[in-house]
């Protein structure tokens, strides 16, 4: 992935934005980067090229590359935390812009920040999204940590802002949750309490702001690293989900979202119900049509021998780091109990993109195998067919109670993922057997 991140830097005033100028062109800062959410280097660059002090707040849009597959531009405001005059460059309010600059997507980025700097930011934003966040993230940070030399965003997007924190002892990672997810800082120092061997504990957490430090536990992450890699991020998903299944009463009294099939079949009516706001007319009609499948498939399911346990929600093998030979498991925004086959959802989406077509059932025959003691592997294969539609549902609902929760103006940034699931549910075998 590629993408140019352009910067729209305001002075302390707020009234003047930074324009550089080549050659008779004027342009909006910008720097490349792997992602438009990974914003890592972006405070290093603004400081060593212009001498500012900033903190990325927000991305408002990205120009795609037709031509390119995940890669274009991104156009990201900014905060300015310190600094006056820069290096090159000149400030330049919106008088000046609008005659200066003659590039489509920066006169729309920069047309939408003075806007907003006279009629007011979104309502719903994130608070990380709002200038003065950063101060008090870095300060907490640097109260809670001994030693902390320096601090720096990693990424930033509705979901999730990271910082890294730099000490002499080494490397921490601070993680702030949004509103809808505030309570995954509790549930991950709860999770590594019961199972410190498998997923990193907190060394600090701010509950009701929903922050989360960390220390590094690694960058070698399961994902990328060939199929023998998955089979052992599959495996230790199971053995979690295996040790988990008798504390299924411990984890719904300590926070966890229910989310089994009972709960899930009334989820489904819901989004049959409000469907028009999230799903095309054609697929919203398939879907109300599919709904006494559904509520069927639901009731077969909650027979199934294989025991509803913790499931992250969001597995793949992003989510999975390995250090000293050993899985952790991490990023339980969506912790819940509910079946543990959907887990697998997320993880088999993705093989299919692979190279390596049999991975698909490579990974499915792997998490069955660990519930061999408990069905058999024909047998398992049919409870895992009919659960893939419901697997499926479960992600589109994660989406619509997340997209619910945004500001409207950030939901493009999810694309079409809800609707992709609840098709991908209408197309699965067990839909027509």
């Amino acid at each position: 992935m590629s993408f140019r991140l352009h910067l729209l830097i305001p002075d302390k005033s707020g009234t003047r934005v930074l324009l550089l100028e080549n050659g008779s062109r004027w342009m909006l800062p910008f720097l490349s980067g792997e992602d438009w959410a990974r914003v890592e280097g972006a405070q290093s660059w603004a400081r060593d090229r212009f001498g500012l002090d900033i903190a990325v707040l927000r991305c408002v849009f990205v120009e795609h590359d037709d031509a390119v597959h995940e890669s274009g531009d991104a156009f990201l405001f900014a905060e300015l935390l310190g600094g006056e005059a820069p290096l090159s460059g000149s400030w330049c309010d919106e008088e000046t812009v609008s005659v200066r600059l003659r590039d489509e997507p920066d006169r729309e980025a920069t047309e939408r920040w003075f806007t907003e700097a006279r009629e007011g930011r979104p309502a719903a934003l994130q608070p990380w999204e709002y200038p003065g966040w950063y101060a008090g993230a870095r300060g907490w940070i640097e109260t809670t940590l001994p030693g902390v030399t320096d601090v720096e965003q990693f990424s930033t997007w509705p979901v999730s802002s990271i910082l890294r924190a730099q000490t002499g002892a080494g490397r921490y990672y601070f993680k702030a949750a949004p509103t809808h997810f505030r309570h995954e800082a509790a549930m991950t120092k709860m999770l590594a309490e019961r199972f410190p061997d498998m997923i990193p504990a907190p060394v600090a957490i701010d509950d009701e702001q929903g922050w989360l430090l960390t220390a590094d536990f690694g960058d070698e992450l399961a994902s990328g690293k060939g199929a023998s890699v998955g089979d052992g991020a599959v495996d230790a998903l199971v053995a979690l989900q295996r040790r988990s299944a008798v504390d299924v009463d411990a984890l719904l009294e300590a926070g966890c979202a229910d989310r089994r099939v009972a709960a899930l079949a009334t989820q489904i009516g819901e989004l049959v119900g409000d469907g028009a706001a999230w799903l095309s007319s054609e697929v919203l009609v398939q879907l109300r049509s599919a709904w006494p499948r559904f509520v069927d498939l639901c009731e077969e399911a909650a027979t199934s021998p294989v025991p509803d346990t913790l499931v992250h929600g969001d597995f793949h093998g992003e989510n999975v780091a390995l250090r000293g030979g050993r899985y952790f498991i991490f990023d339980w925004t969506d912790a819940c109990v509910a079946h543990p086959f959907f887990d697998m959802a997320v993880m088999l989406r993705n093989a299919e993109g692979a190279q390596d077509p049999s991975l698909h059932h490579r990974w499915r025959d792997r998490c069955l195998y660990g519930w061999r003691d408990v069905v058999d592997h024909e047998e398992g294969i049919g409870w895992f067919q009919r659960m893939e539609p419901l697997a499926a549902m479960h992600q589109a609902i994660s989406y619509r109670w997340l997209l619910s929760s945004l500001d409207p103006s950030e939901r493009w940034q999810f694309g079409s993922a809800l609707q992709d699931w609840v098709i991908r549910a209408l197309r699965a075998p067990a839909m027509s057997a």
